[in-house]
């Protein structure tokens, strides 16, 4: 056990180096940061150079146990809640299999009673993507396609919050268009939540 919880940590030091990992024990503690990002839907959409050709379906109730495969964490009650409250998942297949999901919603005040969003605006959030499938296209051709549909849907802007250590991510989600706008700083202590934003700062992922 000490062996494979020494191995854990030296894996996340090098992957994310020695600040990443601070602040993911941090982030297991309560104390988590975030940058909020914001993408316009007015705005040309590119399709990734490469895109695989994936297959993009909403997920519905029926198919919670097919979404398992690739998250098998994921409490199936829990995910048919957040169904029947009105969040949704776009799925993507590839010769078959899930290899890709992300989340969207309008309800703004159940992840965040704090940020400035307006009514046309969608939080896109819980992006996953198959193991042996990262690196391969999937995930920036799955938010292509759901930014896609949202603006044939009339939402005029996506946001989201990525982890400030989560250098790769931010790096390629500033590729399709998304710029950082605010630092958010999440502090939970227990049933206490309490996030602190601030706007008009100049963030980056090396924050």
């Amino acid at each position: 056990m000490r062996n494979s919880f020494l191995t854990r940590i030296g894996r996340a030091a090098r992957e994310e180096g020695v600040r990443g990992l601070m602040l993911k024990c941090l982030y297991d503690l309560g104390y988590k940061r975030f940058i909020l990002l914001r993408r316009s839907l007015v705005e040309p959409i590119p399709n990734p150079a490469n895109a695989p050709p994936l297959e993009v379906v909403w997920l519905e109730p029926e198919m919670i146990a097919e979404y398992r495969t690739l998250h098998p964490t994921a409490d199936a009650a829990a995910v048919g809640s957040a169904l029947s409250g009105g969040d949704r998942c776009l799925l993507a297949r590839l010769d078959g299999k899930v290899v890709g999901a992300i989340w969207c919603t309008v309800r703004h005040g159940v992840w965040s009673s704090h940020l400035r969003l307006s009514a046309d605006e969608v939080y896109v959030f819980e992006s996953c993507t198959a193991q042996g499938h990262r690196g391969r296209g999937v995930a920036p051709t799955l938010l292509a396609k759901l930014m896609h549909v949202l603006h044939e849907e009339g939402p005029r802007s996506v946001v989201m919050l990525v982890f400030t250590a989560n250098t790769p991510a931010l790096k390629a989600y500033a590729k399709v268009g998304f710029r950082p706008e605010a630092m958010v700083t999440r502090i939970g202590i227990g049933p206490f939540r309490r996030d602190v934003v601030r706007y008009r700062t100049l963030v980056s992922g090396n924050d």
